[in-house]
């Protein structure tokens, strides 16, 4: 398009682009679109001539355009280097959240807590809080509840040391109740314009909720878990925080799926060790019962011994 100041303003009143003090200055200006190779806009450059008087020619035109075949194939090579970078650094993430979480199995508890602290900075929230299903009583349960940003990389929190009270309400009620009951995921940009969400929560900590991202927790296509994302500390939760924090769930499950099987082969263990030393106590004796026992010899027959058959 090569149009006059005076078309300009006739045509597009509210400037060209961002800038209309830059439009009133321009006596001549030029706009062309650069395309890429299957046909897709990708974007649009204005060229302005200030204070002279030659106008743009179609052989202007024509030299823009072979300038911007290479701009267009560069601009696309671009945005691939930018999605490859972007895919390497969630790559790397959550290789870490595999090494830290894997190699450092204590507890369901901190495992619940490491989940929490690396979903947080995976999509730059300021809260995040994770629910498990209580498949038998039909309720979503959290022992450690609302993780803030004030915490290391273990997820030790001065708030939460107090926090031992285990929350607990029926699936479907709020937010992370509809997503463990659907299987979906929400994305929500302003927390008070939806009428699922919950204020209580907010009224008792004073906690102002703004944007919520919350996600299913999988294991072998069964919700275990919600993980729920408040407040992105940089504008709001994106269509790129959605797809990386689904990546991410993914790994959750698994870590939370072998954290429950640890805590199971764990107190199995600790009940053993409690059996095997009230089996050793009571076939212990002492020195005087082992010789009395020996004086008196071993019984031809024992009463009662066909009772137990």
């Amino acid at each position: 398009m090569r149009i006059t100041r005076a078309e300009a303003l006739a045509r597009f009143p509210n400037g060209l682009g961002d800038n209309r003090d830059e439009m009133q200055l321009s006596c001549y200006i030029l706009c062309h679109p650069i395309v890429k190779s299957d046909g897709e806009v990708i974007g649009v450059i204005e060229l302005h001539r200030h204070n002279i008087d030659t106008p743009f020619y179609k052989e202007d035109e024509e030299i823009v355009h072979s300038y911007l075949i290479w701009g267009g194939i560069a601009l696309h090579y671009a945005d691939l280097n930018s999605i490859m970078n972007k895919q390497k650094k969630l790559n790397d993430f959550l290789l870490s959240v595999v090494r830290s979480i894997f190699q450092d199995m204590i507890s369901m508890d901190a495992v619940i807590k490491k989940v929490m602290n690396f979903a947080q900075r995976l999509v730059d929230a300021d809260r995040a809080s994770l629910f498990l299903v209580d498949s038998r009583t039909k309720e979503l349960y959290a022992r450690i509840f609302d993780m803030g940003s004030g915490k290391d990389q273990c997820g030790s929190d001065p708030l939460l040391e107090n926090s031992v009270k285990e929350i607990r309400f029926p699936i479907g009620t709020g937010i992370a109740g509809l997503v463990a009951t659907s299987g979906g995921i929400l994305n929500i940009p302003d927390a008070y314009k939806d009428e699922r969400f919950n204020r209580g929560v907010d009224q008792m900590t004073g906690y102002v909720t703004k944007s919520i991202l919350c996600m299913p927790v999988f294991i072998r296509s069964t919700i275990i878990g919600v993980v729920q994302m408040v407040n992105k500390k940089r504008g709001l939760f994106t269509k790129d925080d959605e797809e990386a924090f689904e990546m991410f769930a993914v790994y959750c499950g698994l870590a939370l799926h072998h954290a429950k099987l640890y805590d199971k082969i764990r107190r199995s263990e600790q009940k053993y060790r409690v059996a095997l030393e009230v089996l050793s106590y009571h076939n212990s004796c002492s020195d005087d019962e082992f010789e009395l026992a020996r004086a008196m010899g071993v019984p031809k027959s024992i009463p009662g011994l066909d009772e137990y058959f």
